[in-house]
């Protein structure tokens, strides 16, 4: 399933040290948008995201207000929808990617706010983690 590729998808990405940004309908953080609004199947992708250590963003929709909250390196950002704008207003987004594929930088207009979104350094692979590689 959809789940399972994004586990094999981050698995690559990490052993060819690359940067990911994942965008999805759902947000999986809870913080980043009120809770009856997330994914699924949310806490086990928030476990995959924890693991990885490529991942430098979620974007998400769905939750109409936003909301944006930073856990264990992985920025999640929940756009609001153009539909909640005051009359006359707007909520969009340019994202732009730094050369070195460290840093986001999100351009907001309207309701959107403009943030800048640093990935954390790569932590250390687990014993566990290279044993698991290794059968």
């Amino acid at each position: 399933g959809q789940v399972e590729y994004l586990a094999r998808v981050l698995q690559d990405a990490s052993a060819r040290e690359q940067t990911v940004v994942v965008f999805c309908h759902y947000p999986v953080e809870d913080r980043a948008s009120r809770e009856t609004h997330t994914l699924v199947d949310a806490e086990h992708v928030l476990d995959l995201l924890r693991d990885a250590d490529c991942v430098l963003a979620w974007f998400a929709g769905h939750d109409h207000l936003g909301g944006y909250h930073e856990v264990h390196g992985v920025h999640h950002v929940t756009l609001p929808a153009m539909l909640e704008a005051p009359p006359n207003g707007t909520a969009f987004a340019f994202v732009e990617l730094s050369h070195d594929a460290q840093s986001l930088h999100v351009h907001g207009h309207g309701t959107v706010p403009s943030r800048v979104l640093r990935r954390r350094a790569p932590a250390a692979v687990s014993s566990a983690a290279v044993n698991a590689d290794q059968s």
